[in-house]
């Protein structure tokens, strides 16, 4: 597929009256360190005569998040089906779509999300999950379907993508797991049986991991790191502590990040911006805003009356 692209990615609003030839990109992941998927929302153009996905080395999912669209293969008399929102594409890595014909059924914009899972981290996923060779692992393709579970991942990373912050690659990449065990599961052209492990994590392991968030909070810690101080894949580890601890590690990490910063408020004269940023936000902005959501209070009225 072709892509118009500007400079700053614009809003839905920002091209309400433009007339689009072909995709614009709208949002993207690629600068935001995450690791083994890569999301990007598009607003798509009315009408297409040959929309053509690009073959890409990894696995392919589509969502369309808005619209209503009619498509179909364009090798005879273009007769297809009609998309609503909600519906996803699968395409497994390095596989080529025909051309298709497009055309929006409704005046609003329509919107699709692409993610892309890398497929060495699938790879990972069957080696260490389900102990096949990867290369007789074959995912099915499919067009207009439904999946709650994919468009609840999707719809969580497009928010994500929306206001992005340094836990958001720990929530991608846990993301992208979750969507790796779902895709073998479901669409395995060969159904590959995936058992999760059911044990708690130990107190060891417990201490080991607060430990060592405790020591990176103003650094961006991903899940894989996470995983490897308890010897548990990824996916196994992110299931493990939620069952242990009763939230995922993406928020753990974000509540001992506002819990630290609570703590500096009260015993420390340090800047708001020198905290934001020893605690691992953004910037004094995305502190404030988090905060306040945590504690219904802002960092400075909190010193104030502490």
């Amino acid at each position: 597929m072709t892509e118009q692209t500007i400079g700053t990615f614009p809003t839905v609003n920002d091209i309400l009256d433009a007339e689009l030839t072909a995709p614009l990109m709208v949002r993207s992941s690629s600068a935001l360190g995450w690791q083994g998927v890569e999301v990007q929302r598009y607003i798509e153009p009315a009408y297409m005569e040959q929309w053509v996905e690009p073959t890409t080395p990894d696995v392919t999912l589509m969502l369309l998040t808005s619209g209503l669209v009619t498509m179909g293969e364009c090798r005879s008399s273009c007769q297809g089906y009609t998309l609503r929102q909600g519906d996803l594409f699968l395409k497994p890595a390095a596989t080529a779509m025909p051309p298709l014909h497009w055309q929006s059924e409704v005046s609003e914009r329509t919107q699709m999300l692409h993610i892309r899972l890398s497929n060495a981290l699938l790879a990972r996923t069957i080696e260490e999950l389900a102990d096949r060779d990867p290369a007789r692992c074959e995912l099915v393709g499919l067009a207009g379907f439904q999946d709650p579970l994919l468009q609840q991942i999707g719809l969580a990373l497009d928010r994500e993508l929306e206001a992005p912050s340094l836990i958001s690659p720990m929530y991608a990449q846990t993301a992208a797991y979750m969507i790796a065990v779902h895709l073998l599961r479901h669409y395995a052209i060969q159904p590959i049986a995936i058992k999760d492990r059911q044990q708690a994590l130990s107190a060891r392991h417990l201490k080991r991991i607060v430990d060592y968030i405790q020591a990176h909070l103003s650094q961006a810690v991903t899940l894989d790191e996470l995983a490897r101080q308890t010897g548990f894949s990824p996916y196994h580890f992110a299931r493990l502590f939620r069952q242990t601890v009763g939230e995922s590690p993406h928020r753990f990490v974000l509540r001992r990040r506002v819990e630290q910063a609570q703590h500096l408020l009260s015993a420390t004269d340090m800047p708001l911006s020198q905290i934001a940023a020893e605690c691992g936000f953004a910037d004094q902005s995305h502190l404030t805003a988090v905060f306040k959501r945590h504690f219904n209070i802002t960092p400075k009225a909190f010193r104030q009356i502490h």
